[in-house]
């Protein structure tokens, strides 16, 4: 048997900003070893005190210079304004206009993803913004110095999604949509411990924070408490996976960069998560994958990706990411057992507008099959495909998080309206035809909804799926 192993992910074009590239860190090390390299290479080269830090975090890292936070937990965000102090305008969340405590149920302190008490108490270790993110304070003082983790509704205290909290012995347990919240076990619940689990859209980028945090400053993390990280490792791996490294989560890493001076290298290497901290990981070689590439051209989106060496490789499934599943979009034939480099391409057409993700699923000629990491690209809206009649919806992103751009085109002096719909034919949204606008669906339930254009006698839909 044979396994795919990603040894480098490395842009081999100029791409463009909506692309996502990986780039490959001390290829062939594993274990400890790869630990001390990473340890030597990504430790910050500048260090803030943290009051600093929190300025800093609150004021351009968080979201991107635009002096908007967002709850790591919750979702939920906050305006920072002009002039004012980033941290104190944070504790002034709930809007009381005291900002002299950050106690309040909606005001935003800073969350250490590897908790001060488990090693991240004084130094770099504590300002070191690649584990820190702006909470709402009582999410983040239900998190406490719990370890993360995946629990069931049934042993869930609390649920915390934008300003609500869900108080499970009030009622209302579980919510509909129970993956956009995070929570909070009941305490001393399942294996007598208390456990957070956090909304599922953040759990790979607090996973890897975490691998980050530990590899950095092992040595503080052990002598706090030396079973934490290992209580959570197998939790992480797999949320690791579950969750692949986003756009915004490298660019989150850039900016950290730019203040502290290095990236958080397990968002620039999606390989170093498993070669570094999972035992069953085997770096046998039946495929060496150096290069995997995405970018777009209007609606079609263009994978490229080059191989080193391949050994019984029959060759590769191109597959997309759905709502609930993956798809095969496509296959390319492999090269069997070479030494030669090779390079490939595949072109998906007509990809609906917004986030689409793929990946690789190599076979070999035993039968076993691998999987690459996932790579995303943002396809832009664009209206050269309107119908003959001059008609045409597009909806993007898909899926929608916290709003959706909906583009309808008719042709000149027609008229219409756009509807959205529910799954049980519910209107939830109703508006002219006229210009492209943005729908806030923040509150809307997590699910699938139908955009109707309804203009003369003619009607057009495409679907809408809201995922946090």
């Amino acid at each position: 048997m044979y396994r795919l192993v990603l040894t480098v992910f490395a842009a081999v074009l100029a791409l463009p900003a909506t692309a996502q590239t990986f780039t490959t860190l001390y290829a062939g090390q594993t274990g400890t070893t790869l630990q001390a390299s990473l340890r030597s290479g990504y430790t910050p080269t500048t260090t803030y005190s943290y009051a600093r830090a929190r300025d800093t975090l609150f004021a351009y890292v968080d979201d991107g210079n635009r002096a908007i936070i967002t709850d790591i937990y919750a979702g939920r965000t906050l305006a920072i304004p002009a002039g004012t102090d980033p941290t104190i305008a944070g504790c002034n969340g709930d809007g009381d206009n005291n900002s002299s405590t950050c106690n309040g149920a909606l005001n935003f302190n800073t969350e250490h993803a590897y908790p001060q008490s488990k090693g991240a108490s004084s130094g770099a270790a504590q300002s070191d913004m690649h584990h820190l993110y702006p909470a709402r304070a009582d999410a983040n003082s239900s998190r406490s110095n719990f370890p993360y983790g995946a629990f069931s509704d049934a042993d869930t205290w609390k649920y915390f999604r934008d300003a609500a909290t869900v108080t499970c012995s009030l009622g209302g347990c579980p919510p509909a949509d129970a993956a956009t919240y995070s929570a909070v076990s009941v305490p001393y619940g399942p294996g007598g411990m208390t456990y957070f689990y956090p909304r599922a859209s953040v759990r790979g980028d607090l996973a890897r924070s975490i691998f980050y945090f530990y590899t950095i400053y092992r040595t503080q993390a052990d002598a706090a408490d030396p079973a934490f990280f290992e209580s959570m490792r197998p939790t992480l791996l797999l949320w690791h996976k579950q969750d692949p490294v986003s756009v915004a989560e490298q660019a989150r890493s850039t900016r950290v960069k730019r203040y502290q001076g290095n990236d958080n290298p397990f968002v620039l290497d999606t390989t170093l998560v498993r070669r570094a901290y999972d035992p069953s990981y085997n770096a046998s070689l039946p495929v060496e994958l150096v290069a995997f590439t995405a970018a777009t051209d209007q609606a079609s989106v263009r994978l490229a990706w080059t191989t080193a060496s391949e050994t019984n490789n029959v060759g590769f499934v191109v597959e997309q990411q759905l709502p609930t599943d993956w798809a095969e979009v496509g296959f390319v034939p492999g090269h069997g057992t070479t030494t030669e480099r090779h390079d490939y391409t595949f072109t998906v057409a007509n990809a609906a507008p917004g986030r689409q993700t793929f990946r690789l699923r190599q076979h070999d000629t035993d039968g076993a099959i691998h999987y690459s990491a996932s790579l995303s690209v943002e396809v832009p809206v664009t209206t050269d495909d309107l119908a003959p009649d001059g008609f045409a919806l597009r909806v993007a992103p898909l899926p929608a998080r916290s709003s959706v751009t909906i583009t309808p085109a008719l042709p000149a002096n027609a008229t219409g309206r756009v509807e959205v719909l529910d799954v049980l034919g519910r209107i939830m949204f109703v508006t002219d035809a006229t210009l492209p606008f943005v729908l806030d669906v923040r509150s809307w339930p997590e699910g699938h909804y139908i955009v109707r254009l309804a203009a003369e006698t003619r009607l057009y839909t495409t679907p809408l799926v809201v995922r946090r």
